[in-house]
């Protein structure tokens, strides 16, 4: 059987492992559950899914019956192995079919490590300002965006991530900084070696030819209720 990718049919927290999956051409399916809604779903035995507030329709379903350790989106089922949290996933399937995307080295794999939690902070950031929207939020969300992408302008020095070779975490990075991108254009700064590195990632073959085919979800990128473009 096919492994199973399972998440809400949007971009989201599921984009980088698509586009991981893409670029090392597996075969897998897709379970595409339904956006929330705000019905209210009395007969659930799951608190998140018996809220007066979003209801998640077929996720909630299905939630307690796949044998996920920790039920979560995204998901990933393959044989035995069922995972959930996107960050776990990548490196599974980095681990399973690519084990160069790790690092190659206990260097390259610390880098990595700080990276991918810089990079996850910075996404969240954004996510949760997109949703409120406030003015206080708004503030402190671009003086610490621009000082975070100052960094990584300034600890950018290959053509990936960290080097010359493409690793998990690249999938990682062009997801947060597409998202920044249409957000604010990069915050209304140039960050030359940022716009390089997305579209050098954007040119990868394989990458290319999942962007236009018609498995690929440009957005929404997470949820129809935010008030940014978003």
């Amino acid at each position: 059987m096919k492994p199973v990718l399972g998440y809400f049919k949007l971009r989201g927290w599921a984009g980088p492992i698509r586009l991981l999956l893409a670029y090392l051409e597996v075969d897998y399916e897709e379970r595409l559950y339904e956006l929330p809604t705000t019905v209210r779903e009395k007969n659930s035995t799951s608190s998140q899914c018996a809220s007066s507030s979003a209801v998640l329709a077929d996720w909630c379903q299905e939630k307690f019956s796949l044998g996920l350790p920790f039920p979560n989106l995204p998901y990933w089922i393959e044989g035995q192995i069922k995972l959930s949290e996107t960050k776990a996933i990548l490196k599974h399937i980095s681990r399973t079919r690519a084990p160069t995307l790790l690092g190659s080295s206990v260097e390259d794999k610390a880098k990595l490590n700080v990276l991918e939690e810089v990079l996850w902070d910075m996404w969240n950031s954004l996510c949760q300002v997109c949703l409120r929207h406030d003015d206080d939020t708004l503030g402190k969300f671009l003086t610490d965006a621009k000082y975070k992408l100052n960094l990584l302008s300034d600890n950018f020095t290959g053509l990936w991530a960290i080097g010359s070779n493409v690793t998990y975490v690249d999938f990682l990075l062009y997801e947060v900084l597409y998202h920044y991108k249409l957000f604010y254009e990069m915050l209304s700064q140039p960050f030359p070696t940022l716009q390089s590195f997305l579209s050098r990632f954007e040119s990868i073959p394989s990458i290319q030819k999942y962007m236009h085919s018609q498995r690929f979800i440009n957005g929404p990128c997470f949820s129809n209720k935010f008030k940014s473009k978003l």
